[in-house]
């Protein structure tokens, strides 16, 4: 990426970033919790939201339900880190439980450990490049219910625009199925975000290259396998599957694991692969001037 950077005469290029850390401080200060010390993932089981599921009372459905709707205003205006835990969360905000509210005020508190967080990109690239990166996690919400969960997420320029973390609405017979779901969101979103782009004046490539980590999703965006077993899962006469299937339009492109950052918004992640994904996602930092 670093051919992509202009600089001046001096060598020197400009960043620019977004947060909302004074937001986030001043929703911090009003709230109940208790902080917890060098915390690095903001959900660290999912289970935990079902290990105390007495209903809560009173107030307390009301102060959850405002949480988890402040949350998620947070989640998808540049907070993506917490994108999974809160849709975890608002899965509760009916019948909010003891377990749940606790889970709640642990984001609370890694949203107040994370204060730095920014998103962050170099100003005026020599050409603009976009990533498009799709997973889905097979059946992620059990024990709640069989549907599996999607995630999606657009860069440009190696910055996060557009990212997506979502219960699918049907259950899925195969980890493959849940991932051609998963693409078929990406897709959506990827050609409505490449709309607004072209609106506004910005180079798009007519062929959508979204990034996926399953061969058999792949296979059967590419339709090389007339026999393969998917072709039982979807009706070919949906216009979605057509839609996804017309190789003049999208391009799937297989990718290890490791590095389908999307992999981040479909699933509980530990500390350390919260880190290694939001230095993935994000990968310019701001270093302070030498004074």
């Amino acid at each position: 990426m670093i051919q992509n950077i202009q600089v001046d005469d001096k060598g020197n290029f400009m960043m620019i970033h977004m947060d909302q850390s004074d937001i986030i401080q001043t929703y911090l200060n009003t709230q109940e919790y208790n902080p917890i010390l060098n915390i690095s993932s903001p959900m660290g089981n999912k289970y935990h939201l079902l290990s105390e599921p007495e209903p809560l009372q009173g107030d307390d459905t009301n102060t959850f339900q405002s949480m988890v709707g402040t949350l998620n205003y947070i989640a998808g205006t540049t907070r993506y880190d917490i994108s999974y835990p809160v849709a975890r969360l608002a899965q509760f905000a009916a019948n909010p439980t003891v377990g749940s509210i606790k889970a709640a005020r642990k984001v609370l508190s890694y949203l107040a450990a994370t204060q730095d967080f920014k998103i962050s990109g170099i100003m005026l690239p020599k050409q603009d490049s976009l990533e498009y990166y799709s997973d889905s996690d097979h059946a992620g919400d059990m024990p709640i219910t069989t549907y599996s969960h999607t995630g999606t997420v657009i860069m440009l320029n190696k910055v996060p625009i557009h990212w997506r973390s979502k219960k699918q609405p049907k259950t899925s017979r195969s980890s493959a199925e849940a991932e051609i779901y998963a693409l078929s969101d990406t897709l959506a979103d990827a050609r409505l975000n490449n709309w607004r782009l072209i609106d506004i004046g910005v180079k798009v490539d007519p062929i959508i290259s979204i990034c996926v980590d399953n061969n058999q999703a792949k296979v059967f965006a590419d339709n090389t396998c007339v026999n393969s077993k998917l072709r039982t899962a979807f009706s070919l006469k949906h216009e979605w599957v057509k839609e996804l299937r017309d190789a003049g339009k999208v391009k799937v492109i297989q990718i290890p694991a490791a590095i389908n950052i999307s992999d981040f918004l479909t699933k509980v992640q530990p500390g350390y692969k919260v880190t290694l994904y939001n230095k993935m996602i994000n990968p310019y930092k701001i270093k302070p001037k030498d004074n």
